[in-house]
């Protein structure tokens, strides 16, 4: 007794997972007598609790998997259960949420390590374990090599309970007789099928079973007859060559059948069964051998066509049914957030004007509460639908938990790599990458594509989803090549689903995307405009996708110095943003920003309105998004500019100054945007004559930060080359000055997609140069270049 006290304490100790129950404390009483104290478990047996709480045999399966896994667990730290059982699996509630604990390793077998020095000694007949979970080969009393597949055939007889009210063998039966007919029952006596057993206990008394498990005795007849009942049956497989081979992939193939996907488990084949009656009847078979060997090969081709057919007709079953459970799940889940929606209703006593952000937070709270809790993959859906609308709504802090916790279920119950956790994965990804961190994003999408490539059609929206993130990953790393290649895939996938168009619609933006930084605006230009067309074709002229698709455009059009359609655009996005939006919106501050940029960038008689603009878009940030945003920094860095071009160059220097130190404050060193203000504020500096060391210091790491960041000749590369000539003509290094400008304009005018704005600022600072350095001819030629360049574009 002590020793199995001291193995079972020992055992207990190994291990540390949340679905076995820990052991907190050990040593010997004032008397001499071992003790040990483990967390107290205020739970039920598995069994007692499903049938209490009327759980769906979906519900059951589902709380089976971690018993299966913390049993894994315990084989990986080298101990056999040998005793598992229901009243040895416990059920307790934890935050609303049923937890398994499993309990009990006194009759635990160590694989690789003796767990105590003291001889265990068993009487002669006494069997080691509970007879209607036993293995056959445990019951071979003395038998030496038991291993995990004895815990693989008990969690077998429990899913069997699980499933039908029963074990496959009556226990009183079963105890009734003497220990040779026990051992010999276990061994050679086949358990029934789950469905048979179940008919087998009586009308009333089967119903009663079925309702315990929240289904009608046909509907779960029906349930146990098709492929559920080769799960168990495959567990209590009397060789062990046979069984699972492991805890975990008997939960992987209760995860296939929740997901609707082919089980790794099937029926007893003939042969399985011919090789068991031969085992027991070797010299009659083999007198029958010769004769049934001419008819078995008389009739195995005829056969092969059958099996084929019915090979075919079960995986059309499989997706058949996998599509329903979907559908039932879509169904229910649509109905939760119309029950959601509701609680906004002047009907239901709540405030009337409910914001969807606290919609949101009200399904949250629920939902952690445990209004979904026997529902997880349900609850997992709804968790993801919540996050990317929180992430929709600019709220990254929000999205995320919920993402985590949607893909956490969805790696329980469909599996980890299960398509259903990988769709997750994309959205978690995605919010990663939109909150600066790219690493962690492309590790997690390009997992969720690896899955996907193997688990999906090639024509799957969700894989074009997930390629379509990765190219945004790319775009935003610098690698515009890949990025067009992603986006021409995932384009390719949704234009044969050409039902949905705002799919097609936002593949062709982000292609467009990659063409204009890889300088072919011009179809970029066209690309956006398809994809505007179908915005309106899809939404109407008055929907938050039109107005992106116009603000997309706007982009271009300014980029390819198309000013007058840009400007154009621009007010008609901003007139759509004051109709569509609250007044305190982000869209409404970008479109003000983009209309004050474009009539910034078109000079003259439009700085005034553009200044005006610019100051209500900086007070509107500072009120939506905060005075220590990204986009606050923006609309300063914007007035800025505007000041300098109106020639207030010392109140431009301020605004740049404190746009530099927002952004160093705000975001991380190596962001692009802080390389930006470093060449705003040095060009603007050399443009005032005032401290040429700092100009030159601050276009110098502006440079570097550019060269280490953007591909080699990038056109951001090339500006911040001319600006530190400029600031080098400033400080009197003229000689150092001409090389960079030079160098700087030749670079920029090789790339055609770089605006005239930028050329003609490159070739003023050359002019700048020679003016100062009293170099006059070569002015007067720079001067002309100028005057080429300020022209106004043609209008296509």
């Amino acid at each position: 007794i002590v020793a199995r006290f001291e193995q079972e304490r020992q055992a207990q100790a190994i291990m540390d997972h949340p679905n076995i129950a820990k052991v907190l404390d050990a040593g010997t009483a004032p008397d001499g007598r071992p003790y040990f104290v483990m967390e107290y478990v205020a739970g039920e047996a598995i069994t007692r609790y499903c049938d209490k709480n009327l759980l769906s045999i979906r519900e059951r399966l589902e709380l089976f998997i971690p018993v299966c896994e913390a049993v894994q667990h315990a084989h990986h730290k080298g101990i056999i259960h040998r005793d598992i059982k229901p009243s040895n699996i416990l059920v307790t509630v934890a935050s609303g949420k049923p937890q398994v604990k499993i309990i009990d390793f006194g009759v635990a077998k160590a694989l690789s390590h003796t767990l105590t020095d003291k001889t265990i000694f068993t009487e002669h007949g006494q069997i080691l374990g509970t007879p209607e979970y036993m293995s056959p080969e445990q019951a071979e009393m003395g038998i030496l090599d038991i291993d995990t597949r004895t815990d693989v055939y008990s969690l077998g007889v429990v899913l069997y309970e699980l499933l039908t009210g029963t074990v496959p063998f009556e226990p009183r039966e079963l105890r009734s007789k003497g220990y040779g007919e026990i051992q010999r029952i276990i061994r050679e006596v086949d358990p029934p099928r789950p469905s048979t057993r179940l008919r087998s206990l009586g009308g009333e008394r089967s119903a009663d079973i079925a309702r315990t498990r929240h289904a009608r005795l046909a509907e779960l007849e029906g349930q146990l007859r098709r492929e559920l009942e080769w799960i168990p049956l495959k567990a209590m497989r009397k060789d062990r060559q046979e069984r699972y081979p492991t805890p975990l992939a008997m939960a992987d193939d209760i995860r296939n059948h929740l997901a609707g996907r082919p089980l790794v488990a099937g029926p007893e084949s003939a042969i399985y069964r011919a090789r068991k009656f031969v085992a027991r009847n070797k010299l009659p078979v083999a007198a029958v051998m010769t004769v049934g060997l001419a008819v078995l090969l008389g009739t195995v081709f005829s056969t092969i066509g059958f099996v084929r057919a019915s090979q075919q007709r079960d995986r059309a079953d499989a997706e058949a049914r996998r599509a329903h459970e979907e559908a039932l799940r879509l169904r229910q889940v649509v109905a939760y957030v119309e029950s959601m929606l509701a609680s906004a209703s002047p009907a239901s006593g709540e405030p009337k004007d409910v914001t969807v952000r606290q919609l949101l937070d009200d399904a949250v709270r629920k939902l952690d509460g445990g209004s979904l809790r026997y529902m997880p993959r349900n609850e997992a859906a709804l968790r993801r639908i919540i996050g990317l609308t929180y992430q929709s709504l600019s709220l990254p802090e929000k999205a995320e938990p919920q993402l985590r916790k949607a893909l956490e279920m969805e790696s329980t119950v469909a599996g980890p790599r299960s398509p259903e956790a990988a769709v997750v994965m994309t959205g978690l990804g995605q919010v990663l990458r939109e909150t600066n961190r790219p690493d962690e994003a492309a590790m997690l999408l390009q997992q969720a594509l690896a899955i996907q490539r193997v688990s999906l059609p090639p024509d799957d929206f969700h894989l074009a989803d997930t390629i379509s993130h990765l190219g945004e990953l790319a775009r935003l790393r610098g690698d515009h090549k890949s990025a067009e290649n992603l986006f021409r895939e995932a384009l390719a996938i949704y234009q044969k689903h050409p039902k949905d168009q705002p799919r097609i619609a936002d593949a062709l933006a982000n292609l467009a995307a990659a063409l204009h930084a890889r300088g072919n605006t011009t179809d970029a230009i066209e690309l956006t405009r398809q994809s505007l067309a179908i915005r309106r074709n899809t939404s109407g002229d008055s929907s938050p996708d039109v107005w992106n698709g116009l603000t997309n455009l706007a982009s271009l059009l300014e980029a390819s110095d198309q000013l007058a359609l840009a400007e154009q655009t621009r007010r008609e996005a901003l007139a759509l943003a004051r109709a569509i939006f609250d007044e305190r919106h982000r869209n409404v501050v970008i479109s003000l920003g983009g209309l004050a940029r474009v009539l910034w960038l078109r000079g003259g008689g439009s700085l005034e309105e553009a200044e005006r603009l610019a100051n209500s878009a900086l007070e509107l940030a500072r009120v939506v998004e905060g005075p220590q945003s990204p986009s606050y920094a923006r609309r300063l860095d914007l007035l800025a500019n505007i000041a300098r071009d109106r020639g207030r160059l010392d109140q431009a220097i301020e605004l740049h100054r404190d746009t530099l130190a927002l952004r160093r404050a705000i975001l991380k060193p190596d962001n692009p945007e802080i390389a930006a203000s470093q060449t705003n504020l040095a060009d603007v500096l050399s443009r005032a004559a005032k401290s040429p060391a700092e100009a030159v210091e601050l276009a110098s790491a502006a440079l570097a930060a550019r060269k280490a960041s953007l591909p080699e000749g990038h056109a951001s590369i090339w500006v911040s080359t001319s600006v530190l000539g400029g600031a080098c003509t400033a400080a009197g290094q003229f000689d150092k000055a001409e090389s960079l400008l030079l160098e700087a304009f030749a670079g920029l005018s090789k790339d055609p997609g770089v605006p005239r704005r930028l050329r003609a600022e490159a070739a003023e600072r050359v002019l700048r140069l020679y003016e100062k350095w009293g170099k006059m001819e070569e002015a007067g030629r720079w001067k002309n270049t100028l005057i080429e360049l300020s022209q106004p574009s043609p209008t296509p």
